[in-house]
């Protein structure tokens, strides 16, 4: 059975420090064990980018339009989100 996580972060590289390194590396292991992964966070230049994870990029750091765009999203998505 494949899951499909949604990881929400602040840091994701190429934002130095350890929530930016565990997140990257939390969300390749799940892809990694065959996982749907999408993690959402602020834009960034020269992203560091694994192919098995997806990637969206959130307008701001995390203002009002990026909470809505979240909200729609995650809202879209409810019948296949694990709470």
């Amino acid at each position: 059975m494949t899951l499909r996580w949604h990881i929400v972060t602040g840091e994701y590289p190429p934002h130095p420090g350890g929530v930016s390194d565990y997140t990257f590396i939390l969300a390749g292991l799940l892809a990694d064990a065959g996982d749907e992964v999408h993690v959402w966070t602020s834009k960034a230049p020269q992203r560091k980018l694994n192919s098995k994870i997806i990637l969206h990029e959130l307008p701001g750091h995390f203002g009002l339009r990026a909470i809505w765009r979240l909200h729609r999203a995650l809202n879209r998505d409810a019948r296949r989100r694990r709470d």
